[in-house]
């Protein structure tokens, strides 16, 4: 942890020097080392102070999902700094079985989204920080499509062996989240916006990364989403969660 700690000071101080170079174009979300709460809540502190909008964190934490980690105190000061926390998946070593044929990228990372986001809900971190504000990468992984399983097994599974407290059904966290548009797929679009509501969908590219999308403007357009939904996506949604 105080290791991880100095490498985020130094990625904030540079993410800062940048924006502020560059402030009609970019904002930047501050990072901290997950593994020392205490720690990750005051680096947030000044990153927020030096001009982030919001935090950002990996899917996981040294292989374990984040609702399983004790972050209670970082979470804690995401909401006393009004912070979004951005979860990105992280797996740089792909898994044995995701090796070949892009299937890290395609598979890996959006499961690793999907493991942390059930966790969060199970653990009871939603119940416990009702005004946190979680913004999921690509779609939010495979949890759009999977939200009646999840929803029958908390119904079906004994929480006392699975461990889950969450006070309600999965579904009803859905809105609870943020989710990108990064999702190359126009039925998939319309279901998430379906789903979930456009004032919870943000623009999203993954540039300059092999998956990201070159024109996410006309991904929008090619799914049917109009001119003042788009608008939404792009401006309106962004502004109001990242108090712009």
């Amino acid at each position: 942890a105080d290791k991880g700690a100095l490498w985020h000071v130094a990625l904030n101080d540079s993410m800062a020097r940048l924006c502020d170079s560059q402030a009609e174009r970019f904002s930047w979300l501050a990072s901290g080392a997950l593994q020392d709460a205490s720690s990750a809540a005051r680096e947030l502190e000044r990153g927020m102070n030096s001009g982030a909008v919001g935090a950002i964190v990996a899917a996981h934490l040294d292989g374990r999902n984040l609702g399983e980690c004790e972050l209670d105190e970082y979470w804690a000061a995401c909401v006393e700094l009004n912070a979004p926390v951005f979860i990105h998946p992280a797996q740089p070593v792909a898994p044995p079985r995701a090796g070949r044929f892009a299937l890290n990228q395609i598979v890996a990372y959006t499961n690793d989204t999907t493991l942390t986001v059930g966790s969060l809900i199970s653990a009871g971190v939603m119940d416990r920080f009702p005004d946190l504000q979680f913004i999921l990468s690509h779609g939010g992984g495979s949890v759009p499509f999977l939200i009646g399983r999840f929803d029958r097994m908390y119904r079906a599974a004994d929480g006392h062996v699975t461990g889950n407290v969450a006070e309600h059904s999965p579904s009803d966290y859905l809105t609870r989240f943020h989710y990108d548009t990064i999702l190359h797929h126009g039925p998939a679009l319309n279901y998430l916006r379906d789903l979930v509501g456009l004032e919870r969908m943000l623009l999203g590219t993954d540039l300059p990364f092999p998956p990201g999308d070159p024109d996410p403007l006309a991904t929008l357009r090619n799914a049917g989403f109009g001119s003042a939904e788009i608008e939404t996506i792009v401006k309106t949604n962004p502004e109001a969660l990242f108090g712009l």
